[in-house]
């Protein structure tokens, strides 16, 4: 009986090192710079809007998009949905949010694209997104 134990320890031993290895290199993908940045940005942008349609009177708002050497490209599409991709990549490779739809307030979207800063117009009854580019 004690001679079965000695030879399971080795599977043992190599079955926890295969699991803590899948863990580490989840935990790896997790926290990658860009990959966070990306889910930062939707999440941000579509709270953003969100409190600019419940927000009383009319809001100019100029929000900067820290751009590091990954061009990251920002997509708004229908319902309220806030996608951000690194530029010239599959578009799977994103983090996607939403926002609470507001269909009694007229959006009128940018095109996608790569921005520096995002120009926010809330008025009494539209919501108005302008990507801006910095020159230098």
């Amino acid at each position: 009986m004690e001679e079965e134990r000695t030879y399971l320890w080795p599977g043992y031993l190599i079955i926890t090192t295969l699991v803590l290895l899948a863990l580490f290199f989840t935990m790896a993908k997790l926290a990658d710079e860009t990959a966070f940045n990306q889910r930062h940005l939707a999440k941000d942008i579509s709270l953003l809007e969100e409190v600019m349609f419940i927000s009383p009177g009319a809001i100019n708002l100029n929000y900067s998009i820290f751009q590091n050497e990954d061009r990251l490209e920002i997509k708004f599409g229908q319902n309220c949905l806030v996608e951000v991709n690194l530029k010239d990549t599959p578009e799977l490779s994103g983090s996607k949010n939403y926002c609470a739809n507001n269909n009694y307030i007229d959006k009128d979207y940018i095109s996608e694209g790569d921005y520096d800063f995002l120009i926010f117009n809330k008025s009494y009854n539209s919501l108005v997104i302008r990507g801006g580019r910095t020159y230098e």
